[in-house]
């Protein structure tokens, strides 16, 4: 499959999921045009750049802790899903931070 039938999938993958436990991914459907937009792999990389996503993103995986993000495909793809390297290092920081969360939601807390 080339990188940008990786990324679409990888792109539709992410809507599914996050659709399918109650999160409407909707800047990210638009933005995409649901993995078919024709400049697809420009699009992936603003929405990594984004503080804004970034910022929606963090929000949404407290209250969501198994949504499955953009950056969390793009880390596991071995080619990155053909992004630059750039935005791969971001996706990888970001992921780290996503992580944190998941597990600060997931540790059940103690009592004092």
């Amino acid at each position: 499959m080339s990188n940008s039938g990786q990324l679409s999938a990888a792109v539709r993958k992410v809507i599914g999921q996050n659709q399918s436990i109650g999160y409407p991914p909707n800047r990210f459907l638009v933005m995409t045009q649901d993995g078919m937009a024709e400049d697809l792999t420009e699009q992936c990389e603003k929405l990594v750049r984004s503080q804004q996503a970034y910022a929606q993103i963090w929000e949404a995986i407290r209250k969501f802790p198994t949504l499955l993000t953009l950056e969390d495909e793009i880390v596991r793809s071995p080619d990155g899903l053909g992004l630059s390297a750039e935005v791969v290092e971001l996706a990888r920081e970001r992921v780290n931070e996503f992580d944190k969360i998941r597990n600060q939601r997931a540790s059940p807390r103690s009592k004092a």
